[in-house]
């Protein structure tokens, strides 16, 4: 399945969620990189901008390696 297959919405919270956007216009950009509408009307809701910018300024869990395992351990 491509990126542009999966629902803008769906699409725009993942990338919300990686850490790597700091705002949602950083967001949308990356959405029109893969594909999508520029402009869609679904992120122009002022609540699902609001829940976009909170998970872009959501800590990232910090990833510990356990030293007797090669597997990376999320904290």
């Amino acid at each position: 399945m491509s990126y542009n297959e999966i629902p803008i919405l769906h699409r725009a919270f993942a990338l919300a969620r990686t850490g790597e956007y700091r705002r949602v216009k950083d967001i949308e950009k990356a959405l029109a990189a893969e594909g999508y509408a520029r402009s869609d009307p679904q992120l122009q809701s002022p609540s699902v901008r609001k829940q976009l910018r909170r998970l872009c300024h959501m800590p990232m869990p910090e990833i510990l390696t356990d030293s007797q395992e090669s597997e990376p351990i999320v904290a």
